[in-house]
């Protein structure tokens, strides 16, 4: 479903709640594994590529925020986990995925993404977890395709004309993919970060610049007050 690089040249902030903020009690070594797929539905697979505990660590910090949004945490089912599936990838700072079906995240280089980033409030972090918050709009696309379908009714692109480029929410850094499916996807994701900024074009504030598609994820993909 998407192929999509990890911003190299661009980073993204946070909103206002905490991007670091996890789920109650502590995670460790220990537990990370368990902890991802009981709070998250996620199981991480390695292919050719792993991740070691700290790296796990990372990930799982970098999904709390999401899924603080109980409407977020259905419309993923934590009750059927998805696999991220980890391979080879490209010089640190850089990494791609691939969403085949709702079932499995495919993401090269993530070790190499993970390793530029030094603590929750970098933005290295930020630009990461946004990556993967897309990847993940993704499953949510495969497993709701109803709610997909109600985001192409809405022809939101036609509303926020100047946070769009080619149907595509202009942050997102390719033009040779499903604008729709994308723009989906990239609006998870900026709901969560607020902005980003990319080769293609930048956000600052998601919340206003482009108040109908904020609006339509805040209401339909995380059921926020």
């Amino acid at each position: 479903m998407t192929d999509d690089p990890s911003r190299p040249d661009g980073g993204a902030g946070t909103r206002d709640a905490d991007p670091a903020e996890a789920p109650a009690g502590a995670v460790d070594c220990d537990n990370v594994n368990q902890r991802l797929k009981n709070d998250f539905g996620i199981v991480i697979r390695p292919v050719s590529q792993d991740l070691g505990c700290e790296d796990r660590i990372k990930v799982y910090t970098m999904f709390a925020a999401p899924f603080r949004y109980a409407k977020f945490e259905r419309l993923v089912d934590v009750s059927d986990p998805f696999a991220i599936e980890l391979r080879d990838g490209g010089p640190p700072g850089s990494c791609s995925g691939w969403v085949p079906n709702s079932q499995v995240i495919q993401i090269a280089g993530l070790k190499e993404c993970l390793r530029v980033v030094n603590g929750p409030h970098d933005p290295d972090f930020a630009r990461i977890a946004m990556f993967l918050t897309h990847e993940t709009g993704h499953v949510i696309s495969g497993r709701n395709p109803g709610v997909k379908a109600a985001f192409v009714q809405a022809r939101i692109d036609d509303k926020d004309p100047r946070c769009y480029e080619q149907g595509f929410l202009k942050t997102y850094p390719l033009r040779s993919t499903n604008p729709t499916s994308e723009s989906f996807a990239e609006g998870i994701a900026l709901f969560i970060r607020n902005r980003a900024s990319t080769s293609q074009g930048a956000i600052d504030n998601f919340r206003t610049e482009c108040p109908h598609t904020y609006e339509w994820i805040r209401q339909n993909v995380y059921g926020a007050e």
